[in-house]
């Protein structure tokens, strides 16, 4: 499964309109792995990744996105794959102020201005 990460019109898909936190390919059509690899590195006409692989979560079907801590800062690559709803609750959670954040890139410059640390779940002490 994929998420769009840049807005795009697909060409191989009737000039279909994904925009960013998108599945790629959507419901009914089928892409090929040729062109599932030209979408998801610089192989494409805009020269820019446009889609990410996503796992989706065999015990609930959900889709499960990995946003890595690099140098103790959210990773701007793993925030662009989220959802401006998931990017506004997890900026909320974090107790910063959205009223500034209009567009997802917004949300993404906020949150990846944060100093976070690596932390440990419950099901983590559960296992020790």
């Amino acid at each position: 499964m994929y998420r769009v990460i840049k807005r795009f019109t697909d060409l191989q898909d009737g000039n279909h309109l994904y925009i960013e936190g998108d599945i790629f390919p959507r419901k009914g059509v089928t892409a090929s792995e040729t062109r599932l690899q030209e979408l998801s590195t610089a192989a494409n006409r805009q020269g820019v990744p446009m889609i990410q692989a996503v796992e989706e979560d065999p015990d609930n079907g959900k889709t499960a996105f990995e946003v890595r801590i690099v140098e103790g800062h959210f990773d701007e690559k793993g925030l662009s794959a989220l959802r401006n709803d998931d990017l506004s609750k997890l900026a909320q959670d974090l107790g910063l102020d959205i009223s500034g954040c209009k567009v997802k890139a917004d949300f993404v410059a906020l949150l990846s201005a944060v100093d976070v640390e690596a932390g440990t779940t419950e099901d983590d002490n559960e296992e020790q």
